[in-house]
């Protein structure tokens, strides 16, 4: 089978910014701010991480991992939606606390 995947470049980048988000919300817990947004953040991370290489290991050959994520959630299905209903939590929750860090 030949697999199409996203250049090495975006994979460091993804990774680069999971990082940083994983240490962003061990660093407002470690501080006691937010800690139940936080607690939620890191855990949907994990769980997404997971979770998203079980949905890209049944991809069939021609789409990357992106256009498959959204192939899927096309079709409605309910793993895509989830996937995704946690990357919109994980960003919302981070512009969240960045703003109500600065603005207190």
């Amino acid at each position: 089978m030949d697999f199409v995947t996203l250049p090495p470049l975006f994979w460091i980048c993804y990774y680069m910014l999971i990082i940083l988000l994983i240490f962003y919300f061990v660093t407002l817990l470690r501080n006691k701010k937010y800690k139940v947004i936080s607690t939620f953040s890191l855990i949907s991370i994990l769980i997404l991480l997971v979770y998203q290489i079980f949905i890209t290991i049944e991809r069939t050959s021609g789409y990357n991992e992106f256009q498959y994520l959204l192939e899927l959630f096309f079709n409605a299905n309910i793993h895509a939606i989830f996937v995704l209903f946690l990357y919109v939590f994980i960003i919302t929750s981070f512009i969240y606390t960045l703003i109500q860090s600065r603005v207190s």
